[in-house]
């Protein structure tokens, strides 16, 4: 996919030191196919290999993101930031302040991740915004699992919510809304553990919770409303959204999330989203 991966122990340290040019001789099919492989391997693989891959890896998933000229291949870098989101668990700071490690150090940051994702949430291609809200949900249940990583700085939690409830929005195509949605839920189920019963729940909270609400009431696609219901089985699992703490705005949204889903799970067509809706509202203590 890039110059830097395909690298021999022998390469002279000058050869190594020049930028990255095999991209932009391959064909457009090769490297989203080179990208969509790297994105298959398992994420603990990518979080337990070299700094030197890390780096390659990341470098050329960044770079596609914010410069590919083909859908496809900025498609292929999302799934790549995907698998990168799902390790960061795994991920220790490194030691060494090399080129590689700074950059392999980037791989494993989620900040760095948002940012990357920032330009694909804004892609006028459909599959494009699809792809990067699905990385987004994969970067969100890493944090529920390790809320730390998002925790600080709180920006990156916020920056994330930001590019979550741009994908959540009407318009922005139903996958992508419907990956969106499941971020939301799983963002504010992690920032429930970083958050207290005497701080506020983060600002983002209520526009978070009035995101899930509309996906339910309005999205003609099933599979978007569903998401929506399922997300909000977290977020109304978070208690700081009807503490005496939160603000009076996520107070509100809270109370609007239980009233749609409240009509959802008594009219709405599809079995599914009425179970969802169900189960959020138990969750509730409604």
């Amino acid at each position: 996919v890039c110059a830097s991966s395909s690298s021999s122990s022998s390469t002279s340290k000058k050869k190594k030191d020049q930028p990255p040019l095999l991209p932009l001789l391959l064909p457009s099919s090769v490297r989203a196919a080179a990208l969509e492989a790297v994105a298959s391997a398992p994420a603990d693989c990518l979080a337990e290999g070299e700094p030197e891959v890390r780096a390659a890896v990341w470098e050329c998933a960044r770079d596609a993101a914010a410069s590919a000229d083909e859908a496809a291949v900025r498609v292929g870098a999302a799934a790549v930031l995907a698998t990168l989101a799902r390790s960061c668990r795994c991920r220790s700071s490194p030691s060494s302040s090399s080129s590689s490690s700074s950059l392999a150090a980037a791989a494993a940051d989620p900040a760095s991740i948002v940012e990357a994702l920032a330009p694909l949430s804004r892609d006028a291609s459909a599959p494009v915004r699809g792809a990067a809200a699905s990385a987004l949900a994969d970067l969100a249940a890493a944090a529920e699992r390790e809320p730390s990583l998002l925790s600080s700085p709180s920006s990156c939690a916020a920056a994330a919510a930001e590019l979550a409830l741009a994908l959540a929005a009407e318009g922005a195509g139903d996958r992508a809304r419907a990956s969106a949605t499941r971020a939301l839920g799983l963002l504010i189920s992690a920032a429930s553990h970083y958050s207290s019963a005497s701080s506020p729940s983060p600002p983002w909270v209520g526009d978070a919770l009035g995101a899930l609400a509309l996906a339910l009431g309005s999205s003609r696609a099933a599979k978007v409303r569903w998401n929506a219901a399922a997300a909000a089985t977290r977020a109304l699992r978070d208690s700081s959204s009807e503490s005496p703490s939160s603000s009076s705005a996520a107070a509100a949204a809270r109370s609007g999330l239980i009233e749609a889903l409240t009509r959802a799970a008594s009219d709405d067509v599809n079995g599914k989203v009425r179970t969802h809706a169900k189960a959020a509202l138990r969750e509730s203590g409604m």
